[in-house]
Formats: C-alpha cells, sequence, structure tokens
C-alpha cells in the first residue's frame, strides 16, 4: 500500500485530502519484531479506497447501521464478477 500511495502521491493527495500523510505514515511500517502500533492500524473508510486500488480487489466494510464498498480506482472494470477478488469485512460489537 506505501507503493501505491508514493508512487501515485498526487492522486492520493487529491482523494483523501488532510488524510494524505496520516494514511501514509500509517501503511509505511518497516518489517519489525513487535506488531503494528495502533497509529498504523488499518482504518475505514480513510484507508478502504488504497486497500482496494493497491491490491486490485473489491473490498466491503459491514458494520452495524451502515455498509462500504470500496472499488480500485485504476483498474479496468471486468465483464465478470469471477475475475475480481471480493474481501469482505464484518464489524460486529466492536470486533473484526
Amino acid at each position: 500500500m506505501y507503493d501505491e500511495i508514493i508512487g501515485y502521491e498526487d492522486l492520493w493527495r487529491e482523494v483523501l485530502g488532510s488524510s494524505f500523510e496520516t494514511v501514509k505514515n500509517a501503511v509505511h511500517c518497516p518489517e519489525k519484531q513487535e506488531g503494528a502500533s495502533f497509529k498504523e492500524w488499518l482504518t475505514l473508510p480513510d484507508m478502504g479506497l488504497l486497500v482496494s486500488t493497491a491490491f486490485n480487489v473489491i473490498l466491503v466494510n459491514l458494520s452495524h447501521g451502515s455498509a462500504s464498498t470500496f472499488l480500485p480506482l485504476r483498474s479496468t472494470p471486468t465483464s465478470s464478477s469471477h475475475n475480481r477478488l471480493i474481501i469482505a469485512m464484518a464489524n460486529e460489537r466492536n470486533i473484526h
């Protein structure tokens, strides 16, 4: 995701606006022994479009009272749903 946001920085600055630096810093996680800190966690909706575009997938997030779908920004739509990976996440009682 870091390669995506740096490689297309002008696009992502426009899309993310004031969240650009926060998202860029969150996805820049050099290898380390300990787990990711809170500031490095995946946050939606800020990172949904980035995840979708970087991995060329459809990302669906379902939570109580809302749902979000993120489509890749820079890929060509396919004529068949069988050609695109769909990742769905559900948040039930704040547990993913």
